[in-house]
């Protein structure tokens, strides 16, 4: 993943190891507070996961996780 600036210069790139081999969709990528954040869908049977995570320098942090209620709740 990349992060660029308003001119299209790459500001920031991190590779992202699936550890767990859980199919993704990464959905958003932003900057709040000088720390980068991003979302994963985790799409299952019905239900969708959707997982929100911090970059600390080479470490990925886990802050929450919901449910994606637009798919959660189509029939």
């Amino acid at each position: 993943m990349w992060l660029v600036d308003q001119d299209n210069k790459v500001q920031y790139t991190h590779i992202i190891n699936n550890n767990a081999q859980r199919n993704f969709e990464l959905t958003k990528l932003w900057v709040s507070n000088e720390n980068i954040y991003f979302s994963c869908r985790y799409p299952s049977e019905g239900v969708h996961e959707v997982a929100n995570y911090m970059i600390n320098g080479n470490e990925i942090i886990l802050v929450s996780v919901s449910i994606d209620e637009l798919t959660h709740y189509q029939f």
